[in-house]
């Protein structure tokens, strides 16, 4: 599977929902903060989709 297609049907369904607590700190969080923890996240994804 090529990277593309696979990180296309990586957020299929997958987005967490966040409490309203958690998106008043993503809304009040520095974007570089917030793509540090969206990077992180894809990351971990990664990580436990390989090991699934």
């Amino acid at each position: 599977m090529s990277k593309a297609a696979k990180s296309k049907s990586y957020f299929n369904g997958k987005i967490p929902r966040f409490t309203q607590k958690e998106l008043d700190k993503i809304a009040d969080a520095k974007p570089s903060a917030l793509l540090l923890k969206a990077m992180r996240y894809v990351r971990d994804s990664e990580k436990s989709q390989r090991s699934a």
